[in-house]
């Protein structure tokens, strides 16, 4: 994908360490989502969703990644579909994983950053920032073009090892919001959980700034 070139010559980053908005009014996050379902293999038998037990999986290249903000936004969103999380007695094993890349106004040298506990690794471009970003690359002061997210969520049955439902999501954005951004898409991904979508939809959510501190 090309980069984007920014209507401005630089563009101040929100910090990722906090959910303040770069501006005073709503945030809209439009989220591309795309879901896969598994035909049941007894016909006029489906999956009972609701009540069913999941537990989290942990690829072998997520080994070492803090993936428990990213687990708890989506047992957020599983839970207001009824499914309940139970390590003990889970029939399902749910994988979570997300990517994201940010494009700099300048593109001439500079190779990807390192992953992010949450799973996600940053890319700088231009040079190396002074802003933190939760043990990864900083960047808070640098121009960016844009943010482009990537998630995915796959459901898997214990027993028979077959992946029974498949979402994924994706966001372009030039806001740096991430907790936030990565939490509406979790929802959009799941919103019409457990209905497929195999074409890509659009999903648009506003969020309310959040509230100054005392």
């Amino acid at each position: 994908m090309p980069l984007l070139r920014p209507a401005l010559t630089a563009l101040t980053m929100c910090s990722a360490l906090t959910l303040a908005a770069c501006s005073t009014g709503p945030l809209r996050v439009s989220t591309d989502v795309q879901a896969f379902v598994r035909p049941a293999s007894t016909p006029g038998a489906p999956i009972q969703w609701r009540g069913a037990r999941y537990r989290f999986d942990v690829l072998p290249s997520q080994a070492g990644l803090n993936l428990a903000p990213l687990q708890a936004m989506t047992e957020a969103a599983l839970g207001a579909h009824g499914l309940v999380r139970d390590e003990a007695q889970a029939r399902f094993a749910v994988q979570v994983s997300a990517s994201l890349r940010s494009m700099w106004v300048d593109d001439g040298w500079g190779p990807y950053g390192a992953y992010g506990p949450y799973g996600w690794g940053m890319g700088w471009r231009l040079g190396y920032g002074r802003g933190p970003w939760y043990g990864a690359y900083g960047a808070a002061t640098l121009p960016t073009s844009t943010y482009l997210r990537e998630l995915r969520i796959a459901v898997q049955d214990i027993a028979s090892g077959q992946t029974v439902y498949e979402t994924r999501a994706r966001n372009e954005s030039p806001n740096g919001q991430q907790d936030a951004i990565f939490g509406a898409m979790v929802n959009a991904a799941l919103k019409d959980f457990p209905h497929a979508a195999a074409s890509w939809q659009r999903v648009d959510t506003e969020l309310l700034p959040a509230a100054a501190p005392d």
